[in-house]
């Protein structure tokens, strides 16, 4: 197990005829993706708003935040990211991961596609109930048990190689 990198493309979002091809660090722990800023200059890409960001170590700092295109394997979604600093990391962020519809086997290091969930969006004719009402009903019927098995074939055998003792605790922080 370990860290590894997926080429993507980046594209300016006003003029997507602008691309730039690069390789980013898959890193789920950065809310964000980490964008050189030259880079993004490259395709003219400009920021619009600054900022807070808190490090793994505790130090806090600020960076310029833009919205590109990121293009992923044949997906694609508009994202927001961080305009990285020379010196800095490129890395492929938590949002941009999820808005692409991937998850991560860190076993077999690679992108895996899902679909997107949804609860609903609107009001069936069938089901007077709102679509939080709905949800809520669905949790406490316990209606989420079985959800677990799409997560069995990475789980396992990260599992396997974390050798986890019966007296360890486990925080599980969800998809």
């Amino acid at each position: 197990m370990g860290m590894f990198e997926v080429k993507v493309k980046l594209a300016n979002l006003t003029a997507p005829s602008r691309v730039q091809e690069v390789s980013l660090l898959v890193d789920t722990g950065a809310t964000l993706s980490w964008i050189p800023g030259e880079t993004l200059q490259r395709i003219g890409v400009a920021p619009f708003s600054r900022m807070p960001f808190s490090l793994a170590d505790g130090r806090l700092l600020q960076r310029e935040v833009a919205a590109v295109l990121l293009m992923v394997d044949g997906r694609k979604a508009a994202v927001t990211v961080a305009l990285g600093e020379p010196g800095e990391e490129a890395v492929l962020g938590a949002t941009a991961l999820e808005s692409l519809g991937f998850v991560v086997d860190p076993v077999s290091q690679k992108l895996l596609p899902r679909n997107l969930r949804a609860l609903r969006t609107t009001h069936h004719p069938d089901n007077a109930q709102s679509p939080r009402e709905e949800f809520n009903r669905w949790a406490e019927a316990g209606r989420g048990e079985g959800m677990e098995e799409e997560h069995l074939p990475i789980t396992l055998p990260v599992l396997d190689l974390m050798r986890i003792e019966p007296t360890d605790n486990v925080l599980d922080v969800g998809c």
